[in-house]
């Protein structure tokens, strides 16, 4: 599931977009931003694709997340992240790559922009936390379908994997008490997904696996009844990580056999999903439960191609 990043720098009131000059989507007025290279975590991504297609800089740690777009076309998915920077040195100039140009906040250029960006972009640079999926036709040639979920929560999984063994453990509070799960919980304000999974892992279980090292398999949806979104999760793989896991006041950790993995005692989506990530395969779910979470009412499952850059 490739992953892209798009920086809104905002210059006294006003948020500086970039017309692209080459690539995929010339023409288009977008962010600074592109494509997550191998090591790189998302926010220093950010800060390097601002300097490359503009000329600015900035501290990639004063950088404000905003949230993730999920965009789909048939088996093509990329995840964008995107951030807000207030805190910027230089001028913006244009390069090889890019025309930057300012725009009032209340009148951005949707029209020249992807057919998406009218319902996610004029909300995330006015700093309101965005996140949503987008579905395109086959050739990412028109807009589909599209769904915001407002006002729900950002969450991860982490699932460390050794020697055919997967360590799960059982919730000793919270949402989801007494059933297995990977460790993780709530992203908190500024953090990147990734970044609040590994530290998620080292309060539940002791474990410590770097941002980096977090290998995303799934983007996941959560409603609790037909009403509003409740969580967007990612689930992340690790062999990469230090320590041993430890009993918490969280958590009681269990290696278990990857044969052997007890989804009679876990949320009933995960046999849904859980399975094809095992094998391999990237996905993007959405689940809806009753009010009590107990029952599994709906449930749609789309499994992405490994490698597409958008």
């Amino acid at each position: 599931m490739p992953r892209t990043v798009e920086i809104f720098p905002i210059i006294k009131g006003r948020a500086l977009l970039i017309g692209k000059k080459t690539g995929f989507g010339k023409g288009k007025i977008v962010g600074p931003g592109g494509k997550v290279e191998p090591g790189e975590t998302s926010r220093y991504a950010a800060k390097r694709e601002l300097e490359e297609e503009t000329g600015l800089s900035c501290s990639a740690r004063s950088l404000e997340y905003g949230g993730r777009i999920l965009f789909i076309s048939g088996k093509d998915c990329v995840e964008n992240d995107y951030f807000l920077s207030g805190k910027n040195s230089g001028k913006p100039a244009e390069t090889r790559e890019a025309v930057p140009k300012l725009f009032p906040i209340d009148a951005l250029p949707t029209e020249r922009m992807w057919e998406d960006s009218k319902h996610w972009v004029p909300r995330a640079v006015s700093g309101e936390g965005v996140s949503g999926t987008f579905v395109y036709s086959p050739g990412w040639k028109k807009l589909v379908s599209w769904e915001l979920m407002e006002g729900a929560r950002l969450g991860t999984l982490v699932f460390l994997r050794r020697g055919g063994k997967i360590l799960l453990i059982r919730k000793k509070r919270g949402i989801g008490e007494g059933l297995y799960n990977g460790p993780g919980g709530r992203v908190e304000e500024g953090e990147t997904p990734e970044e609040g999974a590994s530290r998620e892992l080292k309060e539940e279980v002791g474990v410590v696996s770097r941002a980096e090292d977090l290998r995303e398999m799934a983007t996941l949806d959560f409603f609790f009844g037909k009403g509003k979104p409740f969580m967007r999760v990612f689930a992340y793989f690790s062999e990469k990580f230090s320590g041993n896991p430890l009993e918490t006041e969280e958590a009681e950790p269990v290696w278990f056999d990857e044969k052997g993995i007890p989804y009679g005692e876990m949320w009933a989506d995960d046999k849904v999903w859980l399975p094809k990530v095992l094998s391999g395969k990237r996905v993007y779910g959405r689940f809806v439960f009753d009010k009590s979470g107990k029952r599994l009412l709906e449930k749609k499952l789309v499994i992405l191609s490994p490698e597409f850059y958008r």
